[in-house]
């Protein structure tokens, strides 16, 4: 009776412990959510229990028995406490889970009630039929990409774009030497051309290899507008003296939906800094760099979704796995009249310094 009675005052004491870990890991949670505005987090606490975690904890606990009971090793009662020593942690950890699952129901209900409803909202506007494309706010940039480019263009050159809109930049660009590439990696060749019907530019792809379409030392500016881009071909293909044109997004763009579905910690860095360290590395000298940290502002569904079938195609294609994200814009929406995504882009000139011959000898020497 009295061992029956101290296993069952050990196991209210094991449940005490985990529950008081457990409740401070999900206040910790909760405030970080809160801070993120990822306020979808709570929904975690409205779905049913359930318990699968039996196989892992027992896991856990066959292990810290074997740490911290080491008499009588193997034998019929070393057997015997190790399967009451899992069984009590198993029992502890679901007993736990339940209660805290509980905890967040009550302590959260204000948040999983303003969450359902939007929710069902954005929802509803998924199931609605295509929405025309409405505009959106956006910050005043702090640099011109295509200005900068032409005060390093001659008429002279030979020049190579590339970008990923299907040449909308491009068209935008207006004054072409004579000889014009661009180059899309993403859209088919045909639809470009199409876009840049009756302009001197000949549209090409990379190479099967995926490489530049061009010969070594051909071009003389090679402008990139956001696309990804092997420095190493960059090198090969520019003249020696040859301008690299570098308008990329950083990491920090639109992190507010970045952080919502990637840590930061799993995302590498990338901003004007590591760009230029990485073009230096190569044999670029760097003549102007330049950052713009800015925002956009939606102030509906529609307007989001206008933008995001430009940038990120792939989320609204398959919307519903995004229901989270749509969700916090919503409530940012009805809260504050706006839903805002911070932006961050730089853009970096750079002359090669010699020959892509002359630099590959030097870095093999």
């Amino acid at each position: 009776m009295d061992n029956v009675m101290s296993l069952f005052v050990s196991l209210l004491a094991l449940i005490g412990i985990l529950l008081v870990m457990q409740i401070i890991t999900v206040e910790i949670m909760a405030r970080k959510a809160l801070k993120t505005n990822n306020t979808g987090y709570f929904m975690i606490f409205n779905l049913p229990y359930s318990y699968n975690r039996s196989a892992r904890m027992g896991f856990v606990y066959f292990f810290v028995y074997l740490l911290f009971f080491s008499e009588k090793v193997f034998s019929t009662e070393w057997f015997l406490y190790l399967l009451v020593f899992i069984a009590m942690g198993i029992v502890s950890d679901a007993v736990v889970q339940y209660l805290v699952l509980y905890y967040g129901k009550i302590r959260f209900k204000k948040y999983i009630v303003e969450t359902e409803k939007l929710e069902d909202e954005v929802k509803a506007y998924f199931n609605q039929e295509e929405v025309a494309s409405e505009d959106y706010e956006r910050s005043m940039p702090t640099y011109n990409e295509i200005e900068l480019t032409k005060k390093y263009l001659q008429p002279t050159d030979h020049l190579a774009f590339m970008s990923i809109d299907g040449g909308d930049y491009v068209k935008s660009f207006q004054t072409y030497p004579e000889v014009t590439f661009d180059v899309e990696p993403f859209f088919d060749q045909y639809q470009v051309e199409q876009n840049l019907s009756g302009l001197p530019i000949k549209v090409t792809g990379l190479t099967q290899e995926k490489g530049l379409p061009f010969k070594d030392n051909h071009i003389d500016l090679f402008a990139n507008e956001y696309s990804t881009y092997d420095k190493n071909e960059v090198v090969r293909v520019l003249k020696p003296g040859g301008i690299f044109v570098l308008n990329q997004n950083g990491s920090e763009n639109l992190k507010e939906f970045l952080n919502m579905y990637m840590p930061l910690a799993l995302r590498s860095q990338w901003n004007v800094e590591t760009a230029k360290q990485s073009l230096i590395n190569v044999g670029f000298t760097i003549l102007e760099a330049y950052e713009d940290y800015g925002y956009l502002h939606f102030r509906s569904l529609s307007q989001l979704d206008t933008y995001l079938k430009k940038v990120v195609p792939e989320l609204t294609k398959e919307r519903e796995k995004f229901v989270t994200f749509y969700t916090q814009a919503l409530r940012d929406i009805k809260n504050q009249g706006f839903y805002s995504l911070s932006t961050y882009r730089f853009i970096i000139i750079a002359k090669l310094t010699g020959s892509y011959q002359e630099i590959a000898q030097e870095h093999h020497s």
